[in-house]
């Protein structure tokens, strides 16, 4: 059930623009407050409690955060690890890896297989 605006009447005295403008801006409030949709929400407790709440939230979703990172930057060790060891074992597939996905100029299969004298396929096969 919504709420209804109530246009409020002034006295004489109050100009008649005024009043309009007054009931337009009380009306546009009461249609964002019925908008919101923390305004449908009910909290319980005061406003500290919910202070100390949201703080907890705040830390919860900073610790979850720092987790990941962590995750992020294991695996970009184990990533560097991985090529470093293609890098002593396969030097071939190392160098075309590196041509393929860390060029800054993005080159094709076919220009990798072309330098190195091999076909797209082999290319295709190493990646």
């Amino acid at each position: 059930m919504s709420k209804r605006h109530f246009y409020r009447k002034f006295p004489e005295e109050v100009s008649e623009e005024f009043e309009k403008i007054y009931n337009k801006i009380v009306r546009h409030e009461e249609y964002l407050y019925g908008k919101d949709a923390v305004s449908k929400a009910i909290f319980f407790g005061d406003e500290e409690e919910l202070y100390w709440q949201n703080i907890a939230g705040y830390i919860i979703n900073l610790e979850s955060e720092e987790k990941e990172h962590t995750k992020l930057c294991n695996r970009i060790a184990e990533l560097r690890n991985a090529l470093e060891k293609l890098k002593k074992d396969y030097p071939m597939e190392y160098e075309i890896i590196q041509l393929y996905y860390f060029s800054e100029k993005k080159i094709t299969q076919q220009e990798i297989g072309s330098k190195r004298h091999i076909t797209k396929q082999a290319v295709n096969k190493i990646l």
